[in-house]
């Protein structure tokens, strides 16, 4: 009779560990908000996190003075940010995948503006107004 209670006994916390198990593995991912510091303060981050990866609106600033402040996705430019150069050009609008894609505004160190459409950190055509 002891071994068969032993057994069930066993046999419950058996369930109870893999429920444990799966919910943890199984639960929903949450965004976090983050503060990082990589390379050894060369690089730092505040902003969302989802999966370990930037994710959402945050800052990214360089040792170099270099400064992005927008939207990510998984881990890289993605959506409306404004990127400034240490170099003193600047620009802001779209991104997509790391790269400078859509429409926006890029001002040199001279203050000469472009903008228009970019593709992968191209500028392609200014936009036309409709006056």
């Amino acid at each position: 009779m002891k071994a068969k209670q032993l057994r069930t006994l066993a046999e419950l916390v058996t369930v109870v560990v893999l429920v444990f198990f799966a919910w943890i593995a199984l639960r929903a991912p949450r965004q976090t908000t983050e503060h990082y510091q990589l390379d050894r303060g060369r690089i730092v981050y505040d902003g969302t996190v989802f999966k370990n990866k930037f994710s959402g609106q945050g800052k990214l600033r360089l040792k170099n003075g270099d400064l992005y402040q927008g939207r990510f996705k998984q881990g890289r430019f993605d959506g409306a940010g404004t990127f400034k150069s240490h170099q003193g050009w600047q620009f802001a609008g779209h991104f997509k995948n790391g790269q400078v894609t859509g429409h926006g505004k890029l001002t040199t160190k001279k203050q000469q503006v472009y903008r228009g459409e970019f593709v992968n950190g191209i500028f392609k055509q200014a936009k036309k107004s409709q006056d």
